[in-house]
């Protein structure tokens, strides 16, 4: 008797089905944009500003699940930035960490980790994360700051303006 290698597959075609965990698989519609950590920062910034403009509610859903899904990848990167901190700093008591980088305004001697935190947290930064999203469809008639447009340009479009 010999042994069979269980394996999912399509029945009648020989094909085998690539099972993916439920919370890797994309969502229908959504798009999976590979982002550099640096600009995952900075969009954590922005959309602090995208959340004061008051589109429709329908929008706003869109625009919540997109900023949670930028959101989660950001703190992720924020919490990698913290432990290089951690690793490198100096420990000054009370959970406080500092690094003192080379011309620094108060002239205090650089941090003898310094270039190896910095070569570390430079490496982290050009790295990139996947951020999966559904578009926005933003209506024309509500007004938008083109900074805004353009930082999440890869999710966010204005109704009835094509890609360019």
């Amino acid at each position: 008797m010999t042994k069979q290698k269980a394996s999912a597959g399509v029945p009648g075609t020989g094909k085998l089905l690539h099972l993916v965990p439920k919370h890797r698989q994309i969502k229908e519609g959504a798009t999976k944009m590979l982002v550099p950590n640096e600009e995952l920062l900075a969009m954590r910034e922005a959309l602090r500003e995208l959340g004061a403009v008051d589109p429709p509610a329908k929008v706003g859903i869109y625009i919540a699940r997109l900023s949670r899904a930028i959101l989660t990848e950001a703190k992720d990167v924020s919490d990698a930035l913290d432990k290089l901190v951690r690793k490198y700093g100096n420990d000054k008591g009370h959970d406080i960490f500092t690094l003192t980088p080379p011309n620094n305004k108060e002239g205090d001697p650089v941090s003898e980790n310094w270039d190896v935190f910095a070569k570390e947290r430079k490496e982290l930064l050009a790295a990139e994360s996947d951020v999966e999203a559904k578009p926005v469809i933003w209506p024309q008639e509500v007004p938008i700051k083109v900074a805004l447009l353009t930082m999440f340009d890869r999710w966010l479009k204005v109704e009835g303006i094509p890609d360019a």
